[in-house]
């Protein structure tokens, strides 16, 4: 198997015991199936926007907000610039695991709307 197979098989295996686990705790006070659709839409929603947030390199921005918390909040941060601590603590995306996250996640929404609207 490869190596991207294996991962995507990861993914969705502990994605789906995740909302096992949302369905058999709170699962209970709704119908079982509301449940799989309420599971599958949260589990979805966090692997959409982790993989966009990843894909368009976002994550760049709370980078930027911990260098202005840093800045202005701890007396002992060493007063570098912008340019230099971003370059210091640049994030490159994995691409990869990104459109696997954002696809999957993707996925879930779409069954979990599908489940609400058709079945429910």
């Amino acid at each position: 198997m490869s190596y991207r197979l294996k991962s995507i098989v990861k993914l969705i295996v502990i994605s789906l015991s995740i909302t096992a686990i949302w369905i058999f705790t709170l699962g209970r006070s709704v119908p079982r199936i509301q449940a799989v659709s309420d599971g599958l839409f949260i589990v979805g929603l966090i692997l959409f926007f982790w993989g966009l947030i990843t894909l368009t390199r976002a994550s760049n921005i709370f980078i930027s907000t911990n260098y202005i918390f840093k800045l202005v909040f701890r007396r002992n941060f060493r007063a570098v610039s912008y340019h230099e601590y971003m370059s210091e603590r640049e994030v490159k995306a994995d691409n990869q695991n990104a459109w696997h996250n954002f696809l999957v996640g993707l996925s879930y929404l779409i069954i979990s709307f599908t489940i609400a609207n058709v079945i429910l």
